[in-house]
């Protein structure tokens, strides 16, 4: 196994805003940083599959590394996951061998989310089969309510991990991860950046991560505009279009027509670059989309995340209120 360079890994556990940082990097600097398509998580080499897996994503890294872009990588996972997997497994497996480089060479961005908003989130995308809730999930939650979803055992629990206690309910996995992962990116010369300020003030939140991966990597350079790539709502529309266009792509974006829709204040390059984003943006659920719990269900969510936080980290956390 050949790997060099330095990946940059987005973690985060699930609905906290990956896809999201992860299309505001690529669509604003993707002349430095690759992603494959769709997104590679770590967690993939996680579960069972054959070698394919490993040696397509080898494949796509090597790439990445010979075009001279820094590969971005998505991680729902723990870090302990990660470490155990390296620890059990057989040391000649290619998994195993880019999972080790990967922890031991990375760059970590951490995003976190409100659990609250994250949660809520998870569930609805569970209920439609998403989010790693493994084999019929539609059926297996179908009566499944929210006031309830928080009891589930750790939905991302491996069958090779060792059962801890943060896994025998998702409000407690979340608050573990949380803790977990802001500890090691902090404590490694890695940034945690919160999902609210990326949300809410993108171009001063992004611009804080630009600078931030301009003292690891020194080919990139700040961007002199920030574009925010769609939400999921809006992918779905971009994606349409995208569709719609697929087959005459090189006419559409020819030099001509970016002199002609420059006339009308419409930046083609920045549109090319929106579509490939909604063709990266996470999944909608298809399920109760405008359910909203009440104030008494959130109340108890952010209790028992505290609870949870504070045995692990021994800290009260105050960044959610």
């Amino acid at each position: 196994m050949f790997m060099e360079g330095k990946p940059l890994i987005i973690t985060s556990h699930a609905r906290s805003g990956s896809h999201f940082l992860i299309n505001s990097i690529r669509q604003n600097a993707d002349n430095f940083f690759g992603v494959q398509n769709p997104f590679f998580a770590l967690d993939t080499l996680l579960v069972p599959g054959d070698e394919s897996v490993g040696k397509s994503f080898l494949n796509w890294y090597q790439k990445m590394i010979s075009l001279k872009k820094v590969p971005v990588i998505e991680s729902k996972c723990l870090r302990e996951d990660c470490i155990q997997f390296v620890q059990k497994m057989p040391k000649d497996r290619l998994d195993v061998q880019i999972i080790d480089y990967i922890l031991k060479n990375g760059v970590f961005i951490n995003i976190i989310r409100d659990p609250r908003e994250s949660l809520l989130s998870w569930y609805k995308l569970s209920k439609s089969g998403g989010a790693m809730t493994f084999s019929a999930s539609k059926i297996r939650l179908a009566n499944l309510k929210y006031k309830d979803f928080h009891k589930l055992p750790n939905l991302h629990k491996f069958a090779y991990k060792d059962f801890s206690d943060h896994d025998t309910s998702t409000i407690k996995y979340i608050a573990y991860h949380h803790y977990s992962w802001k500890k090691y990116t902090s404590s490694n010369g890695g940034l945690v950046l919160y999902y609210k300020d990326l949300n809410e003030n993108f171009k001063q939140s992004i611009n804080e991560v630009f600078s931030f991966l301009k003292t690891k990597y020194s080919h990139t350079v700040l961007p002199e505009n920030y574009t925010r790539p769609p939400n999921s709502s809006l992918s779905r529309y971009y994606r349409k279009f995208g569709k719609i266009i697929k087959n005459f792509e090189f006419i559409f974006y020819s030099k001509f027509n970016k002199k002609i829709f420059k006339m009308f204040n419409i930046d083609l390059e920045n549109l090319r670059k929106t579509i490939e984003s909604a063709f990266l943006a996470s999944q909608l659920p298809l399920l109760e989309r405008d359910f909203r719990p009440d104030k008494e269900i959130n109340e108890m969510i952010i209790r028992l995340y505290n609870e949870a936080y504070k045995e692990y980290s021994g800290n009260i956390q105050t960044q959610f209120k």
